[in-house]
């Protein structure tokens, strides 16, 4: 895996991007998040907390689990949004607590939340690659769904990898500090923790832009894509955190401010998303496994002349994955 990034790639990313209209898909992301965001992290923390508390024994798993995610949204949002998100997942556990019946629908409720926001995401990386999703049957949207679930499940064991490599970071920090103390040791450990950081967000970055659009991706295109993305997300939430901090939002909005920031902090995000999205499609046509040829997801009688002045190549007519496109007229009456 190599990072090539040139002026040329990315202006073209951008001018895709905006081409694309990716304010408004972020925007709808955005809408969706905030209906899905409680049922997301309900789901994540019951998958993570019951691996910690069967594979380590540890009776508070959940907890753990629970406090990772809102210090993480705390660390890049603030304190207003991360109590925000934690009384909207207080309430969706309270519903999951009730009767049988009550906690059956809860988590059917749940589920289809979180479903929908893959959906959404899903829709938006599509647009990106510019394919038409083939039409589905009930089956095929309840196996889209099962694997949304799956992703959640992923996400679930970062997060459990997560915390367990901040926690040793934090450890063996903690023990250099006092066996060894030299100038420099907490910017060194800093260091290691943002590098950490990147490498696992890089993994979940390559499992959604794989997986999540209806195109065929190489893995060379992903990986690239999937580093890019995440090093541009690591800086944006540290810009998105300092603008949030400064900028007194939630105190103009009055009792809304809350909900406010957090819809800006998603918005954001989703933006850093799609334009890494956008990466990955031009890299993939100047330098990654779509150079000179004709994808699966495009139209191989597509004229694809490479810009002149970018050396990118013009974006095809996109058609659905596995799809052959139709034959003319003049084919069709020639096999009859």
């Amino acid at each position: 895996m190599s990072l090539h990034v040139d002026a040329g790639m990315l202006k073209e990313t951008y001018t895709r991007w905006n081409a694309d209209k990716a304010p408004r898909l972020a925007a709808a992301i955005s809408f969706q998040t905030i209906f899905a965001i409680a049922p997301v992290i309900v789901i994540v923390i019951a998958i993570a907390g019951t691996i910690i508390a069967e594979t380590v024994g540890h009776g508070h798993g959940h907890t753990i689990v629970r406090d990772q995610l809102v210090g993480s949204i705390r660390a890049s949002a603030g304190a207003d949004a991360a109590k925000t998100v934690d009384a909207m997942v207080t309430a969706a556990f309270s519903k999951t607590q009730q009767s049988v019946l009550a906690q059956i629908l809860a988590w059917v409720f749940l589920v289809l939340g979180a479903a929908g926001l893959f959906s959404t995401l899903q829709d938006a990386l599509n647009t990106v690659w510019h394919v038409e999703p083939e039409k589905k049957g009930i089956w095929a949207t309840i196996r889209d769904r099962a694997a949304s679930m799956g992703m959640l499940a992923a996400i679930g064991f970062l997060l459990l990898v997560t915390t367990a490599l901040n926690a040793a970071i934090a450890y063996v920090s903690a023990y250099v500090t006092r066996a060894l103390p030299f100038p420099g040791a907490g910017v060194l450990f800093g260091a290691v923790n943002i590098v950490v950081s990147i490498a696992l967000i890089t993994l979940l970055f390559a499992v959604m832009f794989k997986y999540l659009p209806d195109a065929t991706i190489e893995w060379r295109d992903v990986w690239t894509g999937a580093l890019f993305t995440s090093v541009l997300f690591v800086i944006g939430q540290a810009a998105i955190a300092f603008y949030l901090g400064r900028a007194g939002v939630a105190s103009a909005y009055g009792a809304a401010g809350s909900l406010v920031v957090l819809l800006l902090w998603v918005n954001y995000s989703s933006m850093i998303l799609l334009l890494g999205a956008e990466f990955t499609r031009v890299y993939a046509e100047t330098h990654g496994s779509r150079i000179g040829v004709a994808p699966a997801d495009v139209d191989p009688n597509a004229k694809r002349t490479p810009d002149p002045k970018t050396g990118v190549p013009a974006a095809a007519v996109p058609a659905t994955r596995g799809d052959v496109p139709p034959p003319s007229r003049a084919e069709k009456l020639t096999i009859s």
